[in-house]
């Protein structure tokens, strides 16, 4: 691929609006939940995978539990997202808002 058709896919990608929220990850068979929140949803799923996968995640709960279950079972899903057009002060006030109504909601532990 030409170098200047590799920069324009680069600076696509870059101004692609990322979307912030709050996440879960869950185990069925242990009936356990972990939430967080994340100015990129999509990062933060293959961020968690990658570690678990690696054995380097840092909540050791949610490790053990991955290891135990051998990764099988466990589900990310995106319970809340944000408006692309929030300012920083107010998104980051959001996310916590929204982290804890979820965590209260859920009873779940926080990533």
């Amino acid at each position: 691929m030409p170098r200047i058709e590799q920069r324009a896919l680069r600076d696509s990608y870059k101004q692609t609006p990322r979307k912030s929220g709050v996440y879960a990850i869950g185990c069925r068979k242990l009936d356990a939940v972990w939430i967080g929140t994340s100015q990129d949803l999509e990062k933060a799923q293959n961020r968690h995978w990658f570690t678990l996968r690696t054995g380097t995640h840092h909540i050791p709960a949610l490790q053990a539990a991955w290891n135990k279950e051998g990764g099988t079972g466990f589900d990310y899903e995106v319970l809340d997202t944000l408006a692309d057009d929030l300012a920083p002060l107010a998104r980051e006030n959001a996310l916590k808002e929204k982290l804890a109504a979820w965590r209260e909601k859920l009873g779940a532990s926080l990533l």
